[in-house]
């Protein structure tokens, strides 16, 4: 089977909720906690890069991001989706932007898939604002 999507998360429980969320739904989306673990073992629906990037130093978030993104492309994703904190929350620089400018550079400049809602925890997006 051919992966088509890869999810890098900001940390590690989005990186789980989000897998959790579409193992439920019938999906086997394994989490790779290191960038060359997806190399080794690319079988899923959905693979999910955890990271730690959410309030780490913008360098360090972009080095991060481009091995992960790097690794899921290898593997076979066509479509790099972000996964942001729910609380939205990063450095003062901010690494949200940096993964959402740096995937979209990455993809021809096409428009980055990001989610940080859950409406069933009672957390949604409307208009660019997180309630």
């Amino acid at each position: 089977m051919t992966v088509r999507l890869g999810i890098i998360a900001d940390d590690f429980t989005g990186a789980l909720l989000v897998a959790g969320k579409l193992e439920a739904a019938g999906l086997r989306a394994p989490v790779f906690f290191d960038p060359q673990a997806i190399a080794d073992d690319p079988n899923g629906d959905v693979l999910i890069f955890a990271s730690r990037t959410r309030v780490i130093p913008v360098e360090e978030a972009e080095t991060i991001i481009a091995s992960g993104s790097t690794a899921l492309e290898a593997a076979g994703c066509t479509r790099i989706a972000y996964k942001a904190c729910a609380s939205f929350d990063s450095t003062e620089k901010g690494n949200i932007g940096l993964a959402a400018d740096y995937l979209s550079d990455r993809a021809g400049g096409a428009p980055v898939l990001m989610s940080a809602g859950f409406p069933i925890y009672n957390v949604t997006v409307h208009q660019g604002y997180m309630f």
